[in-house]
């Protein structure tokens, strides 16, 4: 058995019933060439729709694959932590299980982290997703990384970073409090701590919209949520405080969701995704603000 000084780079992959997508993921990963010595971690949270039996037919093409069974403690972040710390790699990829990787990806994020103590990689969105889906949410990390507003430090999404061991073990992992931009949160820890984050432009993901508008509306309404949890926790730490106009433009945004209604039964289905994408993110917003007891309306 390899032991984790031999094993030079671990692809961590957290699954919760993603029987539809994760063999597309695994088929990629299996086409990857790199020299060095790796393998896949695959950490399940307890999948009931025949996840594991998926991961398990791979074992020959993947033949370092290692299948983790985190059910004992829910969450996506405990999910991806629990991964990490299975791991045998010094370096780290950690990507998702409704995702694509490229065919490169392994090498390049290899190579990357030679140089590099934390790395993201670019993001794609047309191959798995239809155009209304595209066009109604931009894909953001296709050409650098993510940022927020108010502007503070750069970010990439949690299936596109790469990492030494030690930045993660630096920064104590992904933090399982945040709903959602736990991630933001890992890059922003990082950061502060001296680690800078690099973007990868070699390599891509292939990224994967929700389907349903109930997703969607879901998705919105977390991010928005957690980012209101992000400024409060980095108010103190650097990050420059809402302007209080723009703390309090929520009103207005309601105010046209509200003149929109009406007219929702008229809308294509990419605008009807923007429209439930756009309820979602205000009422997360508010929610927080409430919350966290912070003006970020």
């Amino acid at each position: 058995m390899i032991g984790r000084r031999e094993m030079q780079l671990s692809v961590v992959i957290p699954c919760y019933n993603g029987a539809a997508t994760i063999g597309e993921q695994l088929e990629a990963l299996a086409c990857q060439k790199w020299d060095g010595e790796w393998e896949v971690v695959v950490s399940d949270n307890g999948s009931t729709d025949g996840s594991q039996d998926i991961v398990e037919s791979f074992r020959d093409r993947l033949p370092n694959l290692q299948v983790l069974n985190s059910s004992s403690d829910r969450g996506r972040s405990r999910n991806r932590n629990a991964g990490i710390a299975q791991a045998r790699g010094d370096l780290i990829l950690t990507c998702d299980a409704d995702d694509v990787v490229a065919d490169n990806y392994v090498a390049a994020m290899a190579g990357a982290l030679a140089a590099h103590d934390f790395v993201a990689c670019r993001l794609e969105a047309e191959r798995l997703n239809e155009p209304w889906q595209t066009e109604s949410w931009p894909c953001g990390q296709c050409t650098g990384l993510l940022d927020f507003a108010p502007t503070f430090l750069p970010f990439g999404g949690a299936g596109t970073l790469g990492f030494k061991r030690v930045v993660f073990d630096t920064v104590g992992g992904f933090d399982p409090k945040f709903r959602s931009r736990e991630d933001s949160d890992f890059c922003w820890k990082a950061q502060l701590a001296g680690f800078a984050l690099h973007f990868v432009a070699e390599t891509v993901i292939h990224y994967r919209y929700p389907k349903g508008y109930s997703q969607m509306y879901r998705q919105s309404r977390e991010l928005a949520w957690s980012s209101v949890q992000l400024y409060k926790k980095y108010r103190s730490l650097g990050m420059p405080r809402l302007p209080r106009r723009e703390a309090l433009r929520g009103h207005v945004r309601w105010k046209r969701i509200l003149a929109q209604l009406k007219h929702f039964k008229e809308y294509d289905r990419a605008r009807r995704a923007h429209f439930v994408r756009d309820v979602g993110h205000k009422l997360g917003r508010l929610e927080g603000s409430i919350r966290y007891r912070v003006l970020a309306l």
